[in-house]
């Protein structure tokens, strides 16, 4: 227990405190970040927008619709999750050769939560460009692409993953360039994955082709 008398253990709690608050604060600054360069980029391919100044304007609806909709998809495949897991959960401890079996389950399971997830992407860009796209209709639109989306779903797995590993391997053999290495493989992570829902969004709602 910490005495309030302590004034070097208050020190320490303080200092706790402010490097929680700059985290908060880093957090914050970066996904507005992200969400200001991805909102823009899903307008400048699908409404060609060009911005007349160096930077293009922030647009705060488009971004609270964008979170509004991310948040809802997380909430219905998280309570989906739940479910399941519970279920694995209770069905590992049947024998001790079930254990396989779960596991073989549980990768399943994963993958097919990840094609769902892809299904209902397409809301994203639609908040992007002011043109509200129901989860329902995200899904109707990408109905009988599955075979689609699992060549989408390996492909960006793999890209996210190929990313990954190389901002482990070189924050290894190289510590100094550890963050300029993050925020270039960042960048790269954050173009890819929004190219990739304004592509989903395009041919699956617009009927674009993939050329």
């Amino acid at each position: 227990m910490i005495s309030l008398i302590d004034p070097e253990a208050m020190y320490e709690m303080l200092k706790a405190d402010e490097g929680f608050a700059y985290l908060s604060l880093a957090v914050i600054i970066y996904m507005l970040g992200f969400l200001w360069i991805v909102i823009s980029w899903h307008r400048f391919v699908l409404l060609e927008e060009y911005p007349n100044r160096w930077l293009p304007p922030f647009r705060l609806g488009p971004v609270l619709a964008y979170v509004g909709r991310f948040l809802m998809i997380c909430l219905i495949l998280g309570l989906f999750m739940f479910i399941v897991m519970f279920g694995l959960t209770s069905l590992g401890g049947i024998g001790s050769g079930g254990a396989v079996a779960v596991n073989l389950l549980y990768l399943l399971f994963m993958f097919v939560l990840s094609l769902a997830f892809y299904r209902f992407l397409p809301v994203l860009p639609a908040a992007a460009i002011e043109k509200p796209l129901k989860l329902s209709e995200a899904w109707a639109a990408t109905n009988g692409a599955t075979s689609t989306l699992i060549v989408v779903v390996l492909f960006a797995g793999l890209v996210n993953f190929m990313l990954s590993l190389l901002i482990g391997t070189t924050s290894m053999l190289t510590p100094f360039l550890m963050w300029p290495s993050l925020l270039i493989v960042w960048m790269l992570q954050l173009f890819f994955n929004a190219s990739l829902m304004t592509t989903l969004y395009g041919h699956f709602v617009e009927g674009r082709s993939f050329d």
